[in-house]
């Protein structure tokens, strides 16, 4: 630069020239302000920092965009162009008004400060997603997972699978419940029937029964006795012919029941145990059905994920689920239960959640203040 641009009795750098033409100064009316030189030329500074990490942004945006170090080479210009206009209108715009001894400056301020903000976090989001890849990487993965389950349980629904499920657990439990009554005669209702009528007449098969015995013992007694006239006498009185004839009624009425009842236990067991092998097959076959419809669903879903393809978007969603990602743990404490007899103390578990990634929202939060810091020292 020539002599002549310079101020005869004020001295300044080439330096402080380069980042007055940033700071929006006049120059012509700065090279009188010595006293201002250093503070215009750290506003410059401070302009041509926040256009340099907009460059930098710009190009790393356009480079994810695109994969062409042409397109991020023309993005980074673009972009670093845009944050230098408007970073430069902001403090150019900030003017104090001669006429008032007080100046309103919150006013002004504060509307650039929203807009600065703004900025700021728009330039920190290509550096978010280089410096946080790693957990980047491992969201996207858990995220995968969980919009594939979405979609698979969405397809399920609409296919039909949850209710086939219900048919398949249903018929699993059928199946079991058969198996286990084919061990048991008690749960058939035929069965139980009879039982009921087997014991209601079990005391008068017992009672006749002993009645029996005593005619017979009564009969041994007296030709044993030696007064087979007697005993023949008595073999053909009432009482004798009753007590047997009834045995022999109610005997018979009884073994019909009984065999009936093991009639019926037989077939009981065979009805339940081809029930339950029945079950199981249509339990089978639902699984098969479930399956084939999984698998649809499975194929259904990857084509729906495949749709969302790597992007900008994609990666920012998956930093701020990495941030605020929670996990669940049981934490122990220790509890006094009393009793009747002695308090003692006992170990309860309750469920508690902490940040998967410690300390990675306060970073990802102090990246951006930062940012913003830079983004309003100008103003």
């Amino acid at each position: 630069m020539s002599k002549s641009l310079q101020n005869k009795e004020y001295k300044y750098t080439q330096v402080q020239y380069f980042f007055w033409l940033f700071s929006g100064a006049e120059i012509n009316i700065l090279k009188d302000c010595p006293t201002d030189y250093n503070r215009q030329a750290g506003i410059g500074f401070t302009i041509f920092m926040t256009t340099l990490f907009g460059m930098f942004a710009g190009g790393y945006a356009g480079w994810y965009f695109s994969k062409s170090y042409f397109a991020a080479i023309v993005f980074a210009i673009i972009w670093g162009l845009l944050i230098f206009s408007i970073d430069r209108t902001l403090v150019v715009t900030l003017k104090k008004d001669p006429d008032k001894p007080k100046q309103n400056f919150w006013a002004q301020f504060l509307g650039r400060a929203v807009l600065a903000g703004l900025i700021a976090f728009i330039i920190s989001i290509p550096l978010e997603l280089l410096i946080f890849r790693d957990q980047i990487d491992v969201q996207k993965m858990i995220d995968k997972e969980t919009t594939i389950l979405e979609y698979r349980n969405l397809m399920n629904e609409s296919k039909g699978t949850n209710t086939d499920s219900e048919m398949k657990e249903d018929a699993q439990k059928s199946s079991q419940q058969a198996l286990e009554n084919s061990k048991d005669c008690g749960t058939d209702p035929i069965y139980s029937d009879l039982e009921s009528q087997r014991k209601k007449l079990e005391p008068l098969w017992k009672s006749n029964h002993h009645k029996r015995d005593a005619v017979y013992a009564r009969h041994r007694s007296l030709i044993n006795s030696g007064q087979p006239n007697t005993a023949s006498i008595y073999r053909r009185s009432s009482t004798y012919q009753n007590a047997v004839s009834n045995s022999i009624k109610t005997n018979s009425e009884y073994q019909k029941i009984f065999n009936e009842q093991n009639k019926r236990c037989q077939e009981y067991k065979s009805e339940q145990f081809k029930a339950s092998v029945e079950q199981a097959k249509v339990a089978s076959e639902q699984a098969i059905v479930i399956q084939k419809k999984h698998k649809a669903a499975d194929v259904q879903a990857n084509k729906l994920d495949s749709l969302q393809k790597e992007s900008f978007i994609r990666d920012y969603i998956a930093l701020e689920n990495a941030a605020s990602r929670k996990i669940s743990f049981k934490d122990s404490i220790q509890a006094n239960e009393s009793t009747n007899t002695i308090p003692k103390i006992s170990t309860k578990y309750i469920t508690k959640t902490k940040p998967a990634n410690e300390g990675m929202l306060f970073f990802l939060w102090l990246v951006r203040i930062l940012f913003f810091t830079i983004e309003i020292l100008p103003t």
